[in-house]
């Protein structure tokens, strides 16, 4: 054969590769399955009674993080958050009874994917009978989904279901699932919310085994070992609790752990990123091709993407606040419904008391005006704007900035901070809000602090006005992060908190002459 003739053949058989591999990739179907756990702690993943959950998220295999429930801390509201992508004020549940509920401007995912791919197989495997609500139209018929599967949590449901969930897996073509186990949220009732419990933690090794048996059916699809299916498995629940209860707005009610395996992408997030269960819906879609154009309304993120929490990249004279301006969510009408904002920790500052609320969001008023530096009236573009919360007398919201990638300028003594934000207050209240930002070491011992003073009623002279204050100074060596803190101080209690904040700035600059 000539060398030309071999050339030939090479290129083809080059070709061939190429194309097939590339047959292969666009052969491969995406799928997903939801798993909802009903009421599992956040310090129980991880636990040995845990190994087939675990097995999501370790070695590599996709990624374990923690953030928020709804404000309304029962089952109804959350699993309508997580399952329809909107907060209460659009979906319409605010206790298990689904009072009220309105899904048909905010289909379910299962149901939305479903309008998307025709031939999609949805199914839906429940063991509490409310939930069912989520499913079915207003006449009680099931829609969006080929398959729903109700047997009462009372009568071994959760092992039923998951028969019935196995030999879909084992026997059928399913495409996108939602899978819900209530039996940890019952031993929470009946014993306690808490890996303490000896019940509690005996229902999390059985609901375990439960979820062992699908994702080894899952695993072992002729389709899964093939490579043509590529699963995305979300893991997820509706609250934490406290005692033998979880009604109410406490932390360690909102806390909550979510997993995502298949995740390779997005090692991106940090702790200080706090995910909400709203994001689930937005992340399902966008992993299943839907176009934003499609669901462009839902209130969630897509945790996949780091782009979605416009998180700042590093670099000297920009804002290295994560939502600093609070546009990366929807603003309320009010401040009743407390939201959790993207990029801030909030819940955790809430304190013991049920019902306080943190801060949150409302929508930029009309009559609110920004005075700039030289007290002249500026032309601020807002949205939202950052208030205090519908109860107590105090909201506080933190972000902590990590300085790593400045270490060597920082301990070279050139380094300088800029603290900037417009703070502001609501007519003849006295409510104010106030900025400190506390400078770090290693071991986060404080090293200095810096203070941006309130903006009183006087300042406003008692108009809806917020007022641009800003600070500077020098960053000392060995600071290695920083900790910013929006405090809401109120003065009438249970009135809620009528103190603003926008644009909120913190930005670092070299002065290479200082040292």
């Amino acid at each position: 054969m000539s060398f030309l003739a071999r050339s030939l053949t090479s290129l083809l058989i080059a070709l061939l590769v190429l194309f097939s591999i590339s047959a292969s990739a666009d052969a491969q179907q995406r799928k997903v399955l939801i798993i909802g756990v009903d009421g599992l702690m956040p310090e129980a993943v991880g636990l040995p009674e845990m190994s087939n959950i675990n097995s999501l998220y370790q070695d590599g295999k996709g990624i374990l993080t923690y953030g928020y429930t709804e404000d309304m801390t029962f089952s109804g509201p959350s699993w309508s958050a997580i399952l329809h992508g909107v907060h209460r004020d659009r979906h319409g549940v605010d206790s298990n009874q689904y009072h009220g509920h309105d899904f048909t401007g905010y289909p379910h995912i299962l149901m939305r994917l479903k309008a998307h791919n025709p031939d999609l197989y949805t199914a839906a495997f429940v063991t509490w009978s409310l939930l069912q609500n989520n499913f079915t139209d207003t006449d009680g018929n099931p829609v969006g989904v080929d398959e729903l599967v109700y047997h009462p949590r009372q009568e071994a449901g959760d092992a039923m279901v998951t028969d019935d969930l196995v030999e879909l897996l084992e026997t059928g073509n399913p495409g996108a699932v939602f899978y819900y186990q209530n039996d940890i949220d019952g031993a929470g009732h009946s014993y306690g919310f808490s890996i303490d419990k000896p019940e509690y933690r005996e229902q999390l090794r059985i609901t375990d085994s439960r979820i062992g048996r699908v994702l080894d059916a899952l695993k072992n699809r002729r389709e899964v070992l093939s490579g043509q299916e590529e699963w995305l498995i979300v893991l997820v629940t509706d609250h934490g609790g406290v005692g033998t209860g979880h009604s109410g707005n406490l932390y360690r009610q909102r806390f909550i752990p979510m997993i995502l395996s298949k995740t390779e992408a997005h090692r991106w997030i940090k702790p200080e990123v706090r995910i909400r269960n709203v994001d689930v819906s937005r992340t399902v879609l966008t992993y299943m091709g839907v176009a934003e154009s499609e669901f462009y309304e839902l209130d969630g993120h897509n945790i996949l993407e780091r782009d979605a929490y416009r998180i700042p990249k590093a670099g000297f004279g920009k804002n290295l606040l994560i939502n600093g301006d609070g546009e990366s969510d929807r603003g309320f009408l009010d401040r009743e419904l407390d939201q959790a904002i993207t990029g801030w920790r909030s819940q955790e500052h809430t304190g013991n008391k049920d019902g306080y609320h943190s801060m949150t969001l409302i929508i930029t008023p009309p009559e609110v005006e920004y005075t700039g530096a030289e007290n002249l009236t500026e032309n601020v573009q807002s949205s939202n704007l950052f208030t205090g919360g519908s109860k107590g007398m105090t909201s506080k919201m933190t972000q902590i900035v990590e300085l790593d990638d400045y270490q060597s300028e920082i301990d070279a003594r050139c380094v300088n901070f800029h603290l900037s934000a417009y703070l502001g207050g609501t007519g003849s209240r006295e409510d104010r809000m106030e900025i400190r930002a506390a400078f770090l070491d290693k071991n986060g011992d404080i090293i200095d602090s810096a203070l941006l003073p309130a903006v009183t009623r006087e300042d406003r002279k008692s108009e809806t006005v917020l007022i641009y204050r800003e600070t500077d100074g020098f960053v000392s060596p060995g600071t290695r992060s920083v900790l910013i803190e929006l405090n809401a101080i109120g003065t009438t209690e249970n009135e809620g908190i009528y103190s603003l904040a926008d644009q909120l700035s913190f930005k670092l600059n070299c002065d290479r002459e200082r040292n």
